[in-house]
């Protein structure tokens, strides 16, 4: 998992078809004091998160499929 602030948001006119209705955010990967700790990624909103929030990030795949 990965901590990070939510910078922004993906408009997509073609998506792939497993993302269709979901929601894009772009966030920056930040450590535990909230300095940044690498680049943006784009990550697949399941919670209704907003611009400015904290959230957590599952990269693992086995995590990712039970989401």
């Amino acid at each position: 998992m990965i901590l990070g602030r939510v910078v922004g948001t993906v408009t997509s006119t073609i998506k792939h078809p497993d993302h269709v209705g979901w929601r894009l955010l772009v966030v920056r990967p930040i450590g535990a004091g909230g300095e940044v700790k690498g680049d943006p990624i784009v990550a697949i909103d399941t919670t209704q998160a907003g611009v400015g929030e904290t959230v957590l990030v599952m990269r693992e795949g086995n995590g990712v499929r039970q989401i």
